[in-house]
């Protein structure tokens, strides 16, 4: 592609947005793609914003932000009720974690990874709950029976070592957490 080329391109007139265009080809789009010359404004305002309010400056806009997005301004109830859930909810993970640390037998890694990130789709009371439920479930003893996996005949949530003429091969944790799957699939 010519140069004469991208000045007629829909797009085109974005290049000059980014100053790292002038010097090269941009490949890296990843995480770290090109630097915009607005993003550069806007985060240099911020920090003159940031030098000038101090703290406030990191709080008061989002709140605003929020509030007009929400279409109504936060309450402090609202804000102590949300802390109280997420405390809680930090509670629950702290609790399954000491019982992991406790009781490794009674809660796989690979069910507790499970319980852990659905933490990331569910909302906090929810997920709450489910750590809470995982905890009492393992507690009383009501796991799932263990069932051997078709391909190794090695049973689920046991670790599988593996042969000495493999010595390249790793161990791995076989354990499909039903529990923690029937919870997520059911409405």
């Amino acid at each position: 592609m010519t140069r004469a080329s991208t000045s007629t391109h829909p797009l085109a007139a974005y290049r000059a947005e980014f100053a790292v265009f002038e010097r090269q080809i941009y490949l890296n789009t990843c995480s770290l793609a090109p630097l915009s010359r607005r993003s550069r404004a806007r985060v240099a305002a911020y920090l003159d914003e940031w030098d000038r309010r101090g703290a406030a400056a990191w709080y008061d806009s989002w709140w605003e932000d929020l509030a007009r997005l929400r279409g109504s301004p936060i309450t402090d109830d609202e804000l102590r009720a949300s802390i109280a859930v997420y405390n809680d909810n930090r509670q629950a993970v702290a609790e399954l974690y000491d019982y992991r640390s406790a009781k490794p037998w009674q809660a796989p890694t690979s069910e507790v990874y499970l319980v852990l990130r659905a933490g990331l789709v569910l909302p906090p009371e929810e997920h709450t709950r489910l750590g809470r439920d995982y905890l009492a479930a393992a507690g009383a003893g009501k796991r799932a029976p263990r069932r051997p996996c078709p391909s190794t005949g090695s049973r689920t949530g046991e670790v599988s070592r593996t042969a000495p003429s493999r010595p390249w091969a790793t161990s791995s944790i076989r354990s499909p957490g039903r529990a923690v799957r029937r919870r997520l699939d059911t409405p």
